[in-house]
């Protein structure tokens, strides 16, 4: 095994796992938590868990673990979205959650699953794999939510990296055009779905 080192970013040079700032700001920047975790590719089948070292939240993550030596690192935020990994990590299997907590002011932790590739100790820049949908509930008493459409919405689907680029290639059964939100009253909610044009 050898000692892995990874600073986490996304694309655009923004970052996961919570919203800072406040609601109705024009631009809201995206933060890693210290519990935040990622899993990388160790071994045919094998991933490792890597943890953020970061002791508060900011918009670059930093982390460490243990994991077999590769020229090229597959990664997937959070550790707990992976479902299986095969081919050296060029194919891993992401659970997208049919049901999503309530996160005041952003969406929970663990509830916007995330990948992406790079050579050992080098920046990773991670790729949503869902969009993001901002709902108002003005009703005080509203304790669950429950969104359906004609499109799939979460559940267990396959990405791969060829040629890098993340591609949802398969899905399974757990396939599903339902998600249920818990809520705490009236409120701005975040909830992640699987890319698609959205219908009633």
């Amino acid at each position: 095994l050898v000692t892995l080192s990874f600073k986490a970013v996304m694309e655009d040079n923004q970052t996961k796992t919570a919203l800072a700032g406040g609601l109705g700001d024009a631009y809201r920047t995206l933060t890693w938590l210290p519990s935040d975790e990622i899993a990388v590719t160790s071994g045919w089948y094998n991933y490792a868990r890597l943890a953020n070292v970061n002791t508060e939240e900011a918009e670059i993550a930093n982390f460490v673990g243990e994991a077999e030596y590769h020229e090229t690192y597959y990664a997937v935020y959070p550790y707990t979205a992976v479902s299986s990994w095969q081919e050296y990590g060029s194919k891993v299997w992401v659970n997208v959650p049919v049901r999503q907590v309530y996160a005041e002011n952003t969406f929970a932790t663990d509830m916007n699953p995330m990948v992406a590739r790079g050579a050992r100790n080098e920046t990773l820049q991670f790729k949503n794999l869902c969009g993001l949908l901002q709902i108002e509930i003005a009703d005080e008493n509203a304790r669950e939510l429950v969104i359906t459409s004609s499109s799939n919405l979460a559940g267990k689907v396959s990405v791969t990296f060829t040629p890098g680029v993340p591609t949802i290639k398969e899905t399974q059964s757990s396939f599903v055009n339902r998600i249920a939100i818990t809520l705490n009253g009236a409120d701005t909610y975040y909830v992640s779905v699987l890319p698609g044009e959205l219908e009633d």
